[in-house]
């Protein structure tokens, strides 16, 4: 019945493979589709946004021209025709001509040539700046190419219209793509007529008609992607090429001018290229699966035993660590929590005796002890150092390495300074491991002897390591808490709750004498005011320390802003009163002014009288400086820095104004972040940094594009990868170069590491300043 149940339970499973294989090869090959449509999509979105910049930008350099060819008396003078000839080129155009009235057009040559009945001059001046549909050349009818009109104004007539040429053999030299290698098409339509400007597949430029023959794929149509291309919509297509004998999946995008289309394509056996390879290796791991699914039954039912043995073991062992965890969730509130979860420790590892150290560096600061017998023992000892004997346990330990000895004449070899105390103190076996912290230090150490059951390793005693860590880290973060809560985090000093605590003790207790000493810091509201914050809080530090040397940090307090407390428990009037005359010494030597106020009470005692005694005092004391001349005093000299402060800053602009026209730009640039701090900065150049959103290497780009000449703006790139830059940097030479920008002015632009190149703080300083040549 058993052998018919897995013969069934088989074949059922090699059905599921089947179906599962079935299923995943449709799978990959959606997926592989839905990625080529992707990565087309990218690719297209890409190149229709950077035949857009290109068409825009080709178009304000022409306003740009158009604007200088307006300043000229003669179009077709030495001047116009220099303009035009010494054009190179940018983004589609590859060269400029001059459409005149009379319908003539100068060539860039400085020809010229009658275009009568194949140009007007009188529709295009009236059509304003448009881009023209394909056209015959009117210099080689043979090219065909588009046109971008721009008039030239004089005020508000137009006196030439300026021709902006992109030949359309040449496009394909400009835009190209390699989003699957050479095997990527690349076409662009002109969505209202149809005809095509670009077709990196066929040599000729033909109409997007011819398309309408091709087959496509269920669930895509022709059709649709004419009446997309029209409304300038994006989509997808699957065609069928008879001269490749192959499908191509294809995605087009509007270019967003003059209803302009790009469309990529890719054939079929190049997107699921991958995928054959991938499903050959698939059908030959499937056979190696099924035999594999064979020998799985055989050893499965041998497996079946041992896996509820250890589910029972896992089982008891989870239930171990989830008890061992909730005794030790609120340890540090109760400490006694601590030895409960020894005890249940114990249990689980049959061990007679049990431990928990906690380690700071060498020492060990608390230990926790049980054992069966006398139940259980927690020792503090502080400034214990761990014992020499087991100095080699430790280094272990420290290493992250457990211990596990069940024969103490291996301990001999292993550690032979500590056998002896072992044997001394009845240890017949032992298994200890480290408690390791967050930053992988150790914390602790786990230890236990006497076990009456054999552990094969000391998993046991893992499992559980990681709630006896979290527990010694919970207890030292809420000592720490608690501490934080009594200190000034500022001064040092304990705080006001540390105040109300002490209080409440001299209360309590008999003392012979308490004496009080209130202190105000004077002038603290001004020192923050005049010299900031700073100032303000070493004044506040050096008055803690003061406190703090003379009357010990036990009985010094800050209980407010500049208020200071020190009680004095079983201390003499007269030495109490030495320490206040060496605060005032203090303070004065370092131009400081305090109001101290002081009361001293023998038994009986009444706290609160001495307290609030004292602070009259202080206020006596600081009543008399703001009325006397200290207050003067201190103006004073806080005003003589202020001079000091304006005069540097007056200093500081002279010097500015007398190097600034020698620069254009002083800037500092952090590389790690791409932000920059100026010196100087132009206009235009603030202008550039908010339009690339405050990053500089793109408006340094902007910068180039705009304002230098085409001949010198590729030596900008070089310095706008930060990569590049920073190899130049550790060279023995400073990184630079001399450009000359198109009003005609030459500069020269120098990069220096600041003082503050390190770490995510790569700081430079780029210099532009003028120069001849």
């Amino acid at each position: 019945m058993i052998r018919n149940k897995n013969i069934i339970i088989t074949i059922l499973m090699i059905a599921v493979l089947g179906i599962v294989l079935f299923c995943t090869s449709q799978k990959i090959y959606d997926l592989e589709k839905r990625a080529c449509f992707e990565t087309l999509e990218e690719h297209t979105e890409q190149l229709s946004r950077e035949i857009g910049n290109d068409y825009l930008s080709d178009t304000k350099y022409l306003k740009y021209i158009a604007g200088i060819l307006a300043s000229y008396d003669r179009l077709d003078s030495r001047e116009a025709v220099q303009i035009l000839s010494s054009f190179s080129g940018q983004g589609m155009l590859s060269r400029m001509e001059i459409l005149l009235p009379g319908d003539q057009l100068l060539t860039s040559d400085g020809r010229l040539v009658s275009v009568e009945g194949k140009l007007s001059f009188k529709e295009k001046a009236a059509q304003g700046q448009h881009m023209s549909e394909r056209i015959s050349d009117m210099l080689a009818p043979e090219q065909m190419i588009l046109c971008n009109f721009v008039p030239v104004k004089r005020g508000t007539e137009v006196i030439a219209v300026l021709c902006g040429i992109c030949d359309l053999d040449e496009l394909p030299k400009v835009y190209s793509d390699s989003a699957f290698g050479e095997n990527t098409q690349l076409y662009l339509v002109n969505g209202t007529t149809g005809n095509l400007l670009m077709d990196t597949w066929h040599k000729d430029l033909r109409h997007v008609s011819d398309f309408k023959k091709r087959r496509t794929k269920k669930g895509y149509s022709m059709d649709t992607m004419f009446s997309d291309m029209e409304k300038g919509k994006s989509g997808r297509v699957v065609f069928f090429s008879e001269k490749a004998h192959t499908y191509f999946y294809s995605h087009y995008e509007p270019v967003g001018v003059a209803n302009w289309v790009v469309m990529l394509s890719v054939p079929e056996k190049v997107v699921f290229a991958k995928t054959d390879q991938i499903m050959k290796i698939t059908y030959f791991l499937a056979i190696f699966l099924m035999i594999g699914i064979t020998l799985y039954f055989i050893w499965l039912l041998r497996e079946l035993k041992k896996e509820k043995c250890a589910k029972e073991s896992q089982l008891t062992r989870v239930q171990y660590m989830f008890d061992v965890e909730k005794i030790l969730f609120d340890a540090h509130m109760k400490p006694g929590q601590i030895e409960k979860a020894l005890e249940r420790f114990a249990r689980a590892l049959t061990a007679e005796r049990v431990c928990l150290l906690t380690i700071q560096g060498h020492t060990i600061l608390q230990n926790y002890f049980y054992d069966r017998q006398k139940g259980t023992d927690a020792k503090i000892s502080p400034s214990r150092r761990i014992p020499e004997p087991f100095s080699g346990m430790f280094a272990d330990l420290a290493q992250n390495k457990s211990i596990l000895l069940y024969d103490m004449d291996e301990l001999g070899q292993t550690y032979p300074e500590s056998q002896k105390i072992v044997r001394r103190v009845g240890i017949r076996n032992l298994m200890m491991f480290p408690l390791i912290d967050h930053e992988n230090g150790m914390t602790g150490i786990l230890g236990a002897c006497n076990m009456e059951h054999r552990w094969k390793d000391t998993s046991q005693m893992e499992c559980v390591s990681l709630s006896f860590a979290m527990a010694i880290r919970n207890m030292q973060v809420y000592q720490g808490i608690r501490e934080m809560g009594l200190m000034d985090s500022l001064t040092g000093l304990q705080n006001r709750n540390s105040y109300h605590a002490a209080v409440a003790e001299i209360s309590k207790n008999k003392y012979q004498s308490v004496g009080c000493v209130y202190v105000d810091a004077n002038g603290l509201h001004e020192i923050n005011n005049h010299l900031g914050h700073e100032a303000g809080d070493q004044m506040l530090c050096f008055v803690a320390r003061t406190l703090e040397d003379t009357f010990g940090a036990d009985n010094a307090y800050r209980i407010g802003g500049d208020e200071f407390v020190v009680l004095c428990r079983n201390v003499g009037e007269a030495d109490m009163q030495k320490g206040i005359d060496g605060i005032s010494k203090a303070m004065s030597d370092h131009q400081y002014a305090s109001s101290v106020g002081c009361f001293w009470q023998e038994q009986p005692i009444e706290i609160d009288t001495v307290i609030k005694a004292a602070e009259k005092n202080m206020q006596k004391a600081k009543k008399q400086y703001y009325q006397g001349e200290g207050r003067d005093r201190r103006s004073r000299e806080m005003n003589v820095q202020l001079e000091q402060m304006i005069t540097e800053k007056q200093d500081a602009d002279v010097f500015l104004s007398i190097i600034a026209p020698e620069f254009k730009g002083v800037y500092f640039v952090n590389l790690s972040t791409d932000t920059v701090r100026h010196i100087f900065i132009p206009d235009y150049f603030e202008a550039m940094m908010k339009k690339s959103g405050g990053k500089f290497s793109e408006a340094i780009r902007l910068y180039a594009r705009e304002l230098v000449k085409p001949e010198f703006s590729s030596l900008f790139q070089p310095v706008c990868d930060y990569r590049e830059l920073e190899s130049q940097l550790y060279g023995r030479d400073v990184p630079g170069f001399v450009y000359q920008k198109k009003d005609g002015s030459w500069m020269k632009l120098r990069i220096f590491k600041f003082k503050k190149y390190a770490g995510q703080n790569k700081e430079t300083l780029w210099v532009f300043e003028n120069t001849s040549s």
